[in-house]
């Protein structure tokens, strides 16, 4: 399942971010690898409920890679931050000190897989602090840190992942279904 949801996830992102180079093509295999991982770990609650609800949070992770860090290079490996040097990682994961998981910015960027879960945490949240408002906005604590701001920031990262599933939605064959 992790390889099918992977290719999936490199469509949605050369879709959204035309890798420049063949290596960014390799790279990008590598980067929707560790999203599809994380994103389908049992241990880790998803964003969306449902038979799709983990299809949904990865590509909705994959949109707000693809806003945070059009997943440069540089930021993948942490040579560039963001926020002045606060936010770490392809998610942009702000880090003061550490996370509440004990990772520092480095741990975010040396291990892709961290930063992932790190962000998932975060969307999860988010989705609980702006729980009263509509759905393409509850990722304004995650973009903003509030929910009354970054409503427009939130909605470009679902509206991206929404319309990227209207037209592709994950469909595993049926011997894979549950």
């Amino acid at each position: 399942m992790i390889e099918l949801v992977t290719t999936w996830l490199v469509g949605a992102m050369i879709a959204w971010v035309p890798p420049a180079h063949d290596a960014d093509r390799v790279r990008y295999q590598s980067i929707a690898h560790d999203l599809a991982v994380v994103a389908f770990d049992e241990k880790e609650p998803a964003a969306f409920t449902g038979s799709d609800g983990r299809a949904k949070t990865a590509l909705l992770m994959a949109s707000i890679a693809s806003f945070e860090s059009q997943y440069r290079a540089d930021v993948d490996d942490g040579r560039t931050t963001g926020d002045h040097g606060r936010s770490f990682c392809l998610m942009q994961v702000q880090v003061v000190g550490t996370t509440s998981e004990g990772w520092t910015g480095r741990d975010l960027t040396s291990d892709r897989q961290k930063c992932f879960r790190a962000a998932l945490k975060r969307i999860r949240i988010s989705f609980d602090w702006c729980k009263d408002h509509a759905i393409e906005d509850r990722l304004s604590g995650y973009t903003s840190g509030t929910c009354r701001d970054g409503e427009s920031l939130s909605r470009n990262r679902f509206w991206r992942a929404r319309a990227y599933w209207q037209r592709t939605p994950f469909q595993p064959p049926d011997d894979l279904v549950p």
